[in-house]
């Protein structure tokens, strides 16, 4: 089964050079059972092997690794994903600014990490789990709602919609309500588009292929341009996140009364008892707050856009999910969140979405710490180890017909995979330690708002496009998005 790497591919034997491919790429390249290690300052680099192949590959979307490198590294299979892992760190992604040494901030070796740590941990306390998550469920029907009557007032005009963009406004709100306790986005909302393209364009170019990555002396000249571009769409990205984080501190200066959210922990925060009081700088604060909405947004926005997408693209599977939806729910009467657990073929298509389109086709890298042992190999010291989930959750060895969209697999008593980490063949959100800490949250999100848009409207592609003929390809960065967006008229359902 593929998917556990240094750099990693599958091999899903759909086309002849794949097959190939495979047949001659089982060993790792400088061979035996040692990753090479570095000399000097040449620290250990992703790994990838030598195909044999004459012309440059296009290597910009998992399928294009897949066609292009077959099994880039010896092929490990679920069970060995959460062993060798207890041995990996982070890894710093982005440096925005060489005066402020920006860093994502969650990096395992930040000098301000015990810190972090202890935030994310009050994060997840008080809002991603148990009774804070649901007393915030009004929170989230409102978020949801609102983004409905949105996309009722666009449906009105008779025009197709980017309906990303919309589900993009939603989690943003979602976020912001999170955070600062209050609304920040309307569809005209000047502020909205220029985040929505900074941020998809930093996770795009953060997520290339990178030679710099490989060739760590050509770190510094960028010979292909990916840190200068990013550095700018981050730091426009940022410098938004910073007008909302700015706007609210002199909003609670002023003395006004509010109920006690997430930036409050923050603000409040003095360390954790055992050495000297320790504050977050306005900057670390920024940090913290651009990541969870990049964090937040993108990937909840790529995986509701790829649902309705394979929906779209299916028509038949898309009446059977109405259906349910408008059999369980009474006419007149909006989704909630308690009528999700009658809905298992809601569920099911958010399963088999997270499945072919997981929002991070590599989870977050992590580095091996110290020297260790994975799937039989000595892994040096400070490899960089990716886990190609994209691949887990496309093997034709666990999965039947693997490149279909088939909700039904999951309806099956046999295949009760969730994606708590729990099931190795399926982790679009990672396992153990590491795991995304909004699980909990995703969990409701996702098919309260894809049920919610679904009950509420009929859908048809816009421009007079058939299903069959929806460009369907990938956009490679951090996070899977589509490469064509989803354009849709929406048309209010009435029931007869």
């Amino acid at each position: 089964m593929g998917g556990m790497g240094v750099a990693g591919g599958a091999q899903t034997p759909t086309t002849r050079r794949a097959r190939e491919a495979a047949a001659g790429a089982t060993a790792l390249a400088g061979g035996g059972k040692h990753f090479p290690a570095g000399r000097g300052r040449f620290r250990p680099t992703p790994i990838i092997c030598q195909t044999g192949g004459k012309t440059r590959p296009r290597d910009d979307t998992p399928s294009g690794l897949h066609d292009h490198r077959g099994d880039l590294l010896q092929r490990g299979g679920p069970r060995h994903v959460q062993e060798p892992r207890r041995g990996f760190g982070g890894k710093e992604d982005i440096r925005v600014d060489e005066e402020r040494d920006w860093q994502r901030g969650l990096a395992h070796h930040s000098p301000v990490w015990p810190a972090l740590a202890d935030a994310a941990a009050a994060l997840h306390g008080r809002v991603l789990r148990g009774g804070p998550l649901d007393a915030m469920r009004g929170v989230r029907a409102k978020c949801v709602d609102q983004m409905v009557r949105y996309m009722g007032d666009a449906a009105a005009k008779g025009l197709g919609i980017d309906v990303g963009r919309f589900f993009f406004l939603m989690a943003f709100n979602l976020i912001g309500n999170l955070i600062f306790s209050k609304d920040l986005l309307d569809p005209e909302s000047e502020t909205g588009a220029k985040f929505f393209y900074h941020a998809g364009k930093a996770t795009e170019f953060a997520g290339k292929p990178n030679v710099a990555d490989f060739l760590p002396m050509l770190k510094w000249i960028d010979p292909q341009g990916i840190r200068r571009r990013t550095q700018f769409h981050v730091k426009r990205g940022f410098d938004i996140a910073g007008e909302f984080l700015k706007e609210r501190m002199e909003k609670g200066s002023s003395g006004e009364k509010k109920r006690r959210d997430y930036l409050d922990v923050l603000l409040e925060y003095g360390g954790d008892g055992e050495e000297e009081h320790v504050a977050f700088s306005p900057t670390t604060i920024n940090i913290i707050v651009f990541e969870m909405f990049t964090a937040g947004t993108d990937t909840t926005t790529s995986t509701l856009e790829w649902a309705m997408a394979e929906l779209l693209h299916n028509p038949q599977t898309l009446h059977k999910v109405q259906t349910e939806l408008r059999t369980a729910i009474r006419p007149g009467k909006k989704l909630e969140e308690e009528d999700l657990e009658h809905l298992p073929y809601l569920r099911a298509v958010i399963k088999e979405t997270l499945r072919l389109h997981p929002p991070l086709p590599f989870l977050v890298p992590h580095m091996a710490m110290d020297s260790c042992k994975m799937l039989g190999f000595h892994v040096p010291k400070e490899t960089q180890i990716l886990v190609n989930v994209w691949a887990i959750g496309r093997d034709p060895e666990t999965w039947k017909d693997p490149l279909e969209f088939r909700p039904e697999r999951f309806l099956d008593p046999d295949m009760a995979a969730d994606y708590k980490g729990h099931h190795f063949e399926f982790i679009p959100f990672g396992s153990g330690r590491r795991i995304c800490p909004a699980v909990p949250l995703a969990a409701r999100v996702l098919p309260l708002t894809l049920g919610s848009v679904l009950h509420a409207f009929d859908w048809v592609l816009a421009d007079g496009l058939k299903p069959a003929e929806m460009d369907m390809r990938e956009r490679m960065g951090i996070t899977l998005r589509k490469a064509v967006p989803v354009k849709a008229v929406p048309v209010p359902y009435v029931c007869v």
